[in-house]
């Protein structure tokens, strides 16, 4: 075999080699899976996945809904409850917006400002504002504006629900405003009574049903 032959078997085997290598590693490129968040965290030191981890605990909390608060608010009350206010209101004497703390029975005279009345058996304590007062100054209308304002107001509220009361009694019992007997003071505490008695057996309805289904 010549040089020049010689030279060519070479020169191909050469080029043979080299396009083997390039195949082998085009081969490793397809088959080398891409690298995702998982790879870079599984490989990543314990203090970067540490981070990573609050990082999301953080984004996956959820916020409280303020509806979900109020609702919750809402449903405190119990219905037992609003019976107790509503039996209080009806037994309520007076309509006293004010504690019992306010009371002056520890002053010797009138709090009206340069009024040296003393305070005897026969002073008036007004009902809205819990306070004693001489004879002079027994009015709401002489003490306080506020008191005055609660007297309409009260006043105003009582004749309101008078009416409707008798609008009601009249349109069950034609007549009966008009006859003689009639008594409207004695119709309003028999009608008293009978919400009395009606929310009475409301409340023992609901807890009979509460202990069956218990």
């Amino acid at each position: 075999m010549s040089n020049s032959e010689k030279k060519q078997v070479n020169s191909q085997q050469q080029e043979e080699h080299h396009f083997l290598n390039e195949e082998s590693l085009n081969e490793d490129s397809s088959n080398a899976k891409p690298t995702t968040s998982k790879d870079i965290t599984t490989n990543a030191s314990p203090e970067e996945k540490s981070s990573t981890s609050k990082k999301s605990k953080k984004k996956k909390k959820p916020k409280a809904s303020t509806s979900n608060n109020q609702n919750n608010m809402n449903n405190n009350m119990t219905k037992d409850e609003l019976d107790e206010i509503v039996e209080g209101i009806l037994n309520e004497p007076n309509p006293s917006n004010v504690s019992s703390n306010n009371s002056n029975t520890t002053l010797q005279t009138c709090p009206i400002k340069n009024c040296k009345q003393r305070l005897t058996l026969t002073s008036i304590t007004c009902q809205f504002c819990n306070m004693r007062y001489c004879l002079a100054h027994r009015l709401p209308e002489s003490h306080s504006e506020k008191c005055a304002e609660k007297t309409r107001q009260s006043a105003h509220s009582s004749f309101r629900n008078d009416s409707i009361r008798l609008i009601t009694e009249e349109r069950r019992n034609p007549g009966i405003i008009n006859t003689k007997g009639f008594n409207a003071e004695k119709s309003k505490e028999e009608l008293r009574k009978r919400y009395k008695e009606k929310l009475e057996r409301t409340k023992q309805q609901e807890r009979g049903g509460g202990r069956g289904k218990g």
